[in-house]
């Protein structure tokens, strides 16, 4: 085989491997957002809430007739799978690399409550990834490996590990570092 087709195969690999940790990173920036969110910005909820109603919003929230509140990446809101802010005067929605973005309300809970939130990731279609990532206001990152294209999560669990998520070691050096 010829050694350009070897650095290209050797290249496909790697670009797998940096999907998931950019849509890893990606789901850090969005907590660290909502961290800045709670302590700094007055929003619907008041100061000491989480931005619950979607992910676009971090982006395209109004903040006291500011103007947006661009807390992340342009690129990341338009990835916002289910938006109620309307993202359309910065950007088109689709993907980043293959991946969307949804903000969840957790199981048994009514409405969004301002003390906590969750944003999962998901790969558009099972060939790009099959895992789905979660991050909660703990911090703490998870994934779980869905069944079909059309698993995608619509409540973040009470208890992620109880129902078959696996945290993710933050550093990211290792796929391997998985704990159950």
């Amino acid at each position: 085989m010829p050694l350009g087709a070897l650095v290209v195969l050797w290249l496909l690999g790697q670009s797998e491997t940096c999907t998931w940790k950019h849509t890893c990173a990606s789901l850090r920036t969005i907590h660290q957002a909502e961290k800045y969110y709670r302590e700094k910005v007055a929003g619907p909820g008041g100061k000491g809430a989480y931005w619950r109603a979607d992910v676009a919003g971090l982006y395209a929230g109004m903040s006291g007739g500011e103007g947006p509140l661009k807390l992340i990446p342009l690129a990341v809101a338009a990835a916002d799978d289910r938006p109620t802010v309307d993202i359309s005067p910065y950007a088109v929605r689709s993907p980043l690399i293959g991946y969307w973005f949804r903000a969840l309300t957790f199981e048994g809970e009514g409405g969004p409550q301002p003390d906590r939130f969750a944003v999962c990731a998901f790969a558009d279609r099972l060939q790009v990834d099959e895992w789905a990532y979660l991050i909660t206001h703990q911090g703490i990152l998870y994934r779980k490996r869905r069944s079909n294209s059309d698993d995608r999560p619509e409540k973040a669990p009470k208890d992620p590990l109880s129902v078959g998520w696996e945290k993710v070691d933050w550093d990211m050096s290792s796929i391997n570092r998985i704990e159950r």
